[in-house]
């Protein structure tokens, strides 16, 4: 699967496993720029790893949080 294979994404399932955090948490415990995690995030998304679970209004805009929900059956 395409989604996966890039080690940003396999990093954030990782964290996304036990806890739901947004595009701005995950940047910050990987160290890497919000658009780069607001990017990986959308493509999990996409992929139908990742879903929104949540949203909060924050600093004038809308912080999504998001959830792992991956089944892996075959």
């Amino acid at each position: 699967m395409r989604a996966l294979a890039h080690p940003t994404r396999v990093r954030m399932l990782h964290l996304l496993r036990t806890e739901t955090l947004s595009a701005s948490e995950l940047g910050r415990r990987l160290r890497i720029r919000f658009g780069s995690a607001q990017y990986h995030l959308r493509t999990l998304e996409r992929a139908g790893i990742a879903r929104r679970v949540g949203e909060r209004h924050k600093r004038g805009g809308v912080e999504v949080k998001r959830l792992k929900i991956v089944s892996f059956a075959g």
